[in-house]
């Protein structure tokens, strides 16, 4: 995908939850439980 002019492309919302889930240092199941969702989909 090409970056748009702005110098940067688009990112994945999993990248970004992927990040998230590192920087917190908690499991997929504990960042689920925190926005109201279920672990498995």
């Amino acid at each position: 995908m090409e970056n748009l002019g702005f110098g940067y492309g688009p990112v994945h919302p999993g990248e970004l939850l992927k990040e998230e889930i590192a920087y917190r240092g908690i499991s997929q199941r504990e960042i689920a439980a925190q926005m109201g969702m279920p672990y498995t989909y």
